[in-house]
């Protein structure tokens, strides 16, 4: 579905958010997912992503990148995985 929805919008972000962002969006879907199921990661249903929500992430890991640097070396880096997992504990569970 992630690839579904950057492929729609390949005109709206640039190749270098898809590229780098692609990991950590699919991370913060899979937090958010097991968060609404309780942590229990052998009972995760991904296909009830919606698009919407797709779209949301999408555009806060976009906008946590930014914040971090936007760098394609940014993407790689653990700090920036931990920024993601304290700034979405305080600011996104609330899909």
């Amino acid at each position: 579905a992630l690839n579904s929805f950057l492929q729609k919008n390949r005109n709206t972000y640039d190749a270098k958010y898809k590229n780098n962002l692609r990991f950590h969006t699919l991370m913060v879907l899979a937090w958010t997912a097991l968060e609404k199921k309780g942590g229990d990661s052998e009972s995760i249903n991904l296909d009830v992503i919606s698009e919407a929500m797709i779209q949301k992430t999408f555009e806060w890991v976009l906008q946590e990148f930014d914040k971090f640097g936007g760098e394609d070396s940014d993407a790689k880096d653990s700090v920036f995985t931990d920024e993601l997992k304290n700034n979405w504990v305080i600011n996104f569970t609330s899909i």
